[in-house]
């Protein structure tokens, strides 16, 4: 031990000599034992003058601060012991003695003095604060795998208490005054002692609701859940402390939740394509929290084949959803009726600002795959607002889903950019399969707009690469519009004669989206 002890107090003093002018002034304040009434267990007989940096985790520079109880540990009582020689010691002391004067001189380590600070006195060995190397090396690995380092008895395992820790995205991003949106946090019992919840409260009603709480008591890795909605009551930058009081190291806990209202937000309407796969898309019509989206793409056999998903928002710029597929009447019947939607898949957008996003998707079991996505664009893109209140019929411009409310089951999607409206309309084929059929229309006389209807065919949606073949006419199409809620639908179909259908936009929330 002798040995040992002298060749580490030549190396320490060799590192001292070189010490940083900050290192040397904390030296005068290890001097002057401080008696430290929290812990009694650091007797005088042991209280030594040293000299630490603190590196306890990755990242952290080397701070210097002074320990007022460092131990009976011979490594550092011999070197220490009688004269107050500083001592430059990797280390990471549990003595709480200390860190009130470690929160002023590094308050970037805060996780870590928390982390000491919770470590209650039963857990620390009488005379044996900073412990030995067992106690040491335990504490530096439960910090790095992110448990908490108090341990019964010091080295060598114990119990910990029990500890509360959040996981989930609390961050809303922005919404449209007056929607609502829906995050979950989620709590797991880190420790392994028992937590009992007591409360749960929210420190901003006016935007944000609890609106479910499955928290009561955890044992060890058990979770349970805090489901928040966020309401923007106005525009601008939103927050909300969810306090979480508990019989867990560091009760009270608050999580906050951030997001921002925005009056008259942009939304994401409109068709959607990806220009290398020119051939199939993807229409948004997008009001509030929902996005109904209609894909258009190609079965097995390369038939024209459209799906459905209802996505609703998540997280960040996320929505996601189901993928249905349905069977209904001939755009040739009378009598409309539709058949059972079936789920063949789930689907999830994901938008990295207003022109830009991804599409990921699973359909009938196959392998995930992604695509990107951006607005369609043949003429100046409109700029579309979604409102509680809007004013579908003023508008004079007609983007957006539309359809016949009393034969729900088909629409028409309008991307209606300057004079040109493209329309691709889901329908069904003469055996009640999915169809779909796209127009170029032209604007005439007032407010009509008039186009060829053409079917396509293209390699399968899970095909790569995708090609598409060259389209065929089967009819013709136009749109006269009484206003920006109500049109008529003619349209002949080889020689089956005109059909004609009354429209109006679909709503998925009140008001609705306003394109301009």
């Amino acid at each position: 031990m002798s040995r040992l002890a002298g060749f580490a107090l030549a190396l320490l003093l060799a590192i001292a000599a070189g010490m940083s002018a900050e290192a040397s002034a904390q030296v005068q304040k290890c001097t002057t034992a401080v008696a430290n009434p929290a812990n009694p267990g650091c007797g005088d007989a042991y209280r030594g003058m040293v000299l630490y940096g603190q590196v306890p985790a990755p990242g952290i520079p080397y701070t210097w601060a002074c320990n007022q109880c460092h131990s009976n540990n011979p490594l550092t009582d011999t070197i220490n012991t009688p004269a107050p020689a500083p001592s430059l010691i990797r280390a990471a002391p549990r003595d709480p003695g200390y860190i009130q004067y470690m929160m002023y001189k590094q308050p970037e380590a805060a996780p870590i003095i928390a982390a000491m600070e919770g470590c209650c006195i039963a857990d620390r060995p009488p005379d044996n604060v900073m412990g030995d190397l067992g106690d040491l090396a335990e504490f530096l690995y439960t910090c790095k795998i992110g448990i908490a380092p108090c341990v019964t008895g010091g080295g060598g395992g114990g119990t910990t208490p029990g500890e509360l820790q959040g996981s989930g995205s609390m961050a809303f991003g922005s919404k449209a005054v007056g929607s609502t949106s829906t995050l979950t946090l989620t709590l797991t019992n880190i420790g392994s002692g028992t937590v009992n919840i007591s409360g749960v409260t929210n420190s901003n009603a006016a935007d944000f609701t609890i609106a479910s709480n499955t928290c009561t008591s955890l044992s060890q890795t058990a979770t349970c859940s805090i489901t928040v909605t966020f309401h923007p009551s106005a525009a601008g930058a939103r927050s909300a402390a969810v306090t979480v009081t508990s019989d867990g190291l560091y009760s009270p806990q608050n999580f906050t939740f951030t997001g921002t209202g925005v009056v008259g937000a942009a939304n994401h309407e409109g068709m959607w394509w990806n220009p290398s796969e020119d051939g199939w898309g993807i229409n948004l019509e997008h009001q509030g929290d929902i996005i109904f989206s209609t894909w258009f793409t190609y079965d097995l056999a390369g038939k024209a084949w459209w799906l459905v998903m209802i996505a609703n928002a998540g997280a960040g710029n996320t929505y996601a959803g189901k993928i249905y597929t349905t069977t209904g009447s001939s755009y040739l019947a009378s009598t409309f009726s539709k058949g059972v939607p079936q789920e063949v898949g789930v689907g999830v957008l994901t938008f990295a600002d207003s022109g830009h996003a991804t599409f990921d998707y699973t359909v009938n079991g196959g392998p995930p795959q992604t695509k990107s996505i951006v607005p369609q664009q043949f003429g100046t893109l409109p700029t579309c607002i979604y409102s509680a209140t809007a004013n579908l019929a003023g508008t004079t411009n007609y983007q957006g889903l539309w359809w016949n409310s009393n034969e729900d089951g088909w629409g028409i999607n309008f991307a209606h950019q300057g004079a040109i409206i493209f329309a691709s309309w889901f329908t069904f084929d003469v055996d009640g399969s999915p169809l779909w059929l796209v127009s170029i229309m032209q604007k005439g006389m007032g407010e009509t707009f008039s186009g060829d209807l053409l079917r396509m065919t293209a390699t399968p949606f899970n095909a790569t690469p995708f090609k598409k073949n060259d389209p065929t006419k089967v009819g013709t199409a136009t749109l006269a519009f009484a206003n920006g809620n109500s049109a008529t639908f003619q349209y002949t179909i080889g020689s089956n004669g005109t059909i004609t259908k009354q429209l109006t936009h679909e709503a998925l929330a009140p008001g609705g989206t306003v394109c301009n």
